[in-house]
């Protein structure tokens, strides 16, 4: 016994704390290592806390068999004697441990302390919680390719609730805080202490009932800052206490809510108290996401979100699978271009002007002239789909055609910029897309003189 001690002091990793919670060793594990300690409790060297709930906190800790940093979630000290809420505590470790997916944060073990009192680990996300990023690119200073990057974190966790559903579990407590992304761009759906498993009688499905009966009963009386923030999220079958009331469509509406929170910058249900807050989620009273931007936002985008958090499970959407498919067709359909309307008569592109824009008709007609011998020459007619003004920005050459508006029309303008991002008009691609314009702009000019003569 004293050689084995021996050995595990000359050869275990000696863990180094570090900024928030990060652990580095001093030294690596040799080849001639001690054999694995087969108590949880004992391999685990608590680091610094990295976050807490409202029952629960997590530490960072080191697994000294596997020389690795894991998370250590375990109930906070005050709510540690509670077994209710430890079984609860059990159950979240269970639930998520059979959600293998990759945008599910794995689960490790789960044991118990010196204490006797349930802890679990699971992997360590070095990053940002969604909340995080959004607070940081709010919608008045964010780009198009963030607001991009934004959606694909949102599809993500679509990814993860359409599993989840698909075996069963409804997470109940979508909201952008247990969204977590990582330092690679990783996305893990985080927090599954009060999910639910469908057909189920368990602990964690009656304390969720008794919660939301609370949850109701404290919003009624306004007493302020006593209820959970995920009420901002709540929604409406929550209030009625009733299990069966909560199925897949719960999860849609929160889902609406982080997508109404990416759009907007705001949870679905804000205001000044947080009475004002439950009385909103009470009664769903929430403006629509173009109300409250302080720069436009896609309308489609809008609709997307408010159809997910309809009052009336029935008119959302039935699955998490077709609010993912709206937003992919979203972001198909050139979404980051400008949008401009015009009416009857209106010049779009006029002949002899320098070309920096491009468009592409999404709604009426247009008409194509020249000027020939002091008259206009209508070369031919365009209708939704048709793009026009191109050329001239290939070849950096001026209009050699003015566009007019037949009746009301609307186009997408893909700017010059768009052409070299996309295209790479400095490089090979643009040496040959400009030399075809060029030469296509110089046979036009040809027919138009024959016809003239």
């Amino acid at each position: 016994m004293a050689k084995r001690k021996q050995q595990d002091k000359r050869t275990a990793p000696v863990p180094r704390r570090g900024p928030a919670g990060k652990i580095s060793f001093s030294e690596a594990v040799t080849a001639d290592s001690c054999l694995p300690e087969t108590r949880l409790n004992k391999r685990l060297v608590l680091g610094d806390p990295i976050g807490e709930g409202g029952m629960g906190m997590i530490t960072a800790a080191v697994d000294t068999n596997l020389n690795r940093v894991v998370a250590r979630k375990e109930l906070k000290a005050e709510f540690a004697a509670n077994e209710s809420l430890a079984g609860r505590l059990i159950e979240e470790a269970q639930i998520t441990a059979q959600l293998d997916h990759p945008n599910i944060v794995p689960v490790y073990e789960i044991g118990t302390d010196r204490k006797n009192r349930v802890f679990f680990t699971m992997k360590l996300i070095r990053g940002k919680s969604l909340k995080e990023i959004l607070e940081e690119k709010t919608p008045a200073n964010r780009t198009a390719a963030d607001l991009f990057e934004e959606l694909q974190v949102f599809l993500k966790v679509c990814d993860a609730v359409a599993y989840a559903h698909a075996k069963g579990v409804i997470h109940q407590d979508l909201k952008p805080d247990n969204v977590m992304v990582g330092e690679f761009g990783e996305v893990y759906l985080m927090d599954w202490g009060f999910a639910k498993i469908k057909g189920h009688d368990r602990t964690v499905t009656n304390e969720a009932a008794a919660r939301t009966k609370k949850r109701k009963a404290l919003a009624i009386e306004k007493q302020d800052g006593m209820i959970s923030t995920t009420i901002h999220y709540m929604a409406p079958e929550f209030t009625t206490g009733v299990e069966d009331d909560v199925d897949e469509r719960t999860d849609i509406f929160c889902l609406g809510g982080i997508l109404y929170k990416i759009l907007t910058g705001k949870p679905p249900f804000h205001g000044q108290s947080m009475s004002e807050v439950a009385r909103r989620a009470l009664h769903t009273l929430m403006p629509a996401p173009e109300e409250l931007a302080v720069k436009d936002i896609p309308e489609r985008l809008s609709r997307i979100a408010m159809k997910a958090m309809a009052k009336d499970p029935k008119d959302r959407y039935q699955s998490v699978m077709e609010i993912k498919g709206d937003v992919e067709r979203f972001l198909q359909c050139g979404w980051q271009f400008e949008r401009k309307t015009f009416r009857t008569g209106d010049v779009i592109v006029k002949e002899g002007d320098e070309g920096t824009e491009a468009y592409i008709v999404t709604t009426g007609r247009c008409r194509i002239y020249r000027e020939v011998g002091g008259e206009e020459v209508t070369v031919g007619e365009l209708g939704v789909g048709y793009v026009f003004g191109e050329l001239a920005v290939f070849a950096g050459q001026p209009r050699n055609a003015t566009v007019v508006a037949a009746d009301e029309v609307s186009v997408m303008v893909l700017e010059k910029r768009h052409f070299e991002e996309d295209l790479g008009m400095s490089f090979w691609l643009g040496v040959v897309v400009k030399a075809l314009a060029e030469r296509f702009l110089d046979v036009s000019a040809e027919l138009a003189d024959l016809k003239s003569r």
